[in-house]
């Protein structure tokens, strides 16, 4: 097992042992922000029948070849005369949504007409088609509305429920343990003592599990291996473990330790980044096992890095990664070579529509607001070295 791999090869080894999970159906109208586990696809043409896009008069265009043309009306559309059908040279009283009577073909909208008691003035030429919305416009007949691996948003979910969908298949959500460790560490509602600080990557990566379509448990423990051990294994029934701190090779960092003689085995222990360098994953009795460092910034950082991608993956996402593109440097970058470097960035689109990107300003793996302040990860290849104003970088996007 190498000790120090490359960002795409811990993306690789991560993904590989990333397994889905399992299915439930839900209500639609709980659905909002769960991913589909199967297709739905639509029993019947949506609309189900030709129908007016429009207020006006239904009628056959070639009943109005010139204009202004005079034609008797009919009768005026409604629920209960769904089948009657218009005759010839005559025109019908519509509103928007209702059944097209049988024989018209189009609709004249209503500021286009003038109604002279029981006959109606055509003003505009009227084609064939006209302010029709013919059946299956929206959605053919047993065609997929809603592909699976797909986050259900309330557009989705307004599809869903116009093909008569009342529940839907979707991914179980993952429920993640996440493990905080430190003697230091005190909860955030609290005042910490000399020589304490409150737990922000606690709190911070329950909201960001959250985000990702996850559930989080946060759980505390001190830097004793046999406390580590009794808590470690409250948490077997978990779908992921993400570890806050105690994974790297100082003398309280007993995690990788507990868990290693627990039967986990890892994958790798470092990643060639910046920040984020003590990174590590493995697997412990089938739940995969995220490591990430204690400075606020370097745990976000991989957070959205790797575990946010694993968690699209067990929820059988179609798209795993967030988007990625191409930004002009509007500042110089001091980095250090040799190490795949993630700078926090706020991109911003210029006046002429071009994308731009600077940095949130000091970098330090401490500090927590160049997190909060960005809205994008600025990527620097390993072998780039301090890219100048100007320069054509890739971002990732964090929201």
């Amino acid at each position: 097992m190498p000790d120090f791999v490359a960002v795409p090869d811990a993306h690789a080894r991560i993904h590989a042992d990333v397994q889905q999970v399992g299915t439930e159906t839900v209500a639609l109208i709980d659905a909002h922000g769960r991913t589909t586990a199967r297709p739905v696809t639509n029993p019947g043409p949506l609309p189900p029948f030709d129908n007016s896009a429009m207020d006006g008069y239904a009628l056959r265009a070639a009943d109005a070849p010139e204009v202004p043309a005079v034609l008797p009306l009919a009768f005026s559309v409604s629920i209960e005369t769904p089948e009657r059908r218009l005759p010839a040279g005559t025109c019908a009283r519509i509103t928007t949504g209702q059944t097209l009577p049988p024989g018209a073909d189009a609709v004249i909208r209503v500021e286009r007409t003038e109604e002279e008691g029981d006959h109606v003035r055509i003003t505009h030429p009227v084609e064939r088609g006209q302010n029709v919305r013919p059946a299956g416009e929206n959605v053919k007949a047993g065609e997929e509305v809603v592909a699976a691996g797909r986050v259900l948003t309330p557009a989705a979910i307004s599809l869903l429920a116009s093909v008569g969908a009342a529940d839907v298949v979707v991914r179980r959500t993952p429920q993640v343990a996440v493990l905080v460790t430190g003697d230091e560490i005190v909860p955030h509602t609290e005042v910490p003592p000399s020589g304490a600080i409150r737990d922000s990557n606690g709190p911070a990566l329950q909201a960001m599990i959250r985000t990702a379509g996850g559930e989080a448990r946060v759980v505390h423990a001190r830097d004793d291996r046999e406390h580590l051990r009794h808590v470690v294994e409250t948490l077997r029934e978990a779908d992921a473990l993400v570890v806050s701190g105690g994974m790297s090779v100082g003398r309280d960092d007993l995690v990788r330790e507990v868990l290693t003689k627990m039967g986990a085995t890892w994958a790798f222990y470092k990643v060639k980044q910046r920040p984020g360098k003590p990174f590590s994953f493995g697997v412990w009795d089938g739940v995969p096992v995220f490591g990430l460092p204690g400075n606020p910034v370097s745990s976000a950082v991989c957070f959205e890095v790797y575990v946010r991608p694993a968690l699209a993956r067990m929820l059988g996402r179609q798209q795993i990664h967030r988007p990625r593109h191409v930004a002009t440097l509007t500042e110089a970058l001091r980095i250090n070579t040799g190490l795949h470097y993630f700078a926090r960035g706020v991109a911003t689109t210029s006046a002429e529509g071009c994308l731009n990107v600077r940095s949130t300003g000091a970098q330090g793996s401490g500090i927590s607001r160049s997190m909060w302040a960005a809205n994008c990860l600025i990527h620097i290849q390993e072998e780039r070295a301090h890219p100048h104003a100007g320069e054509r970088v890739e971002i990732e996007w964090l929201s």
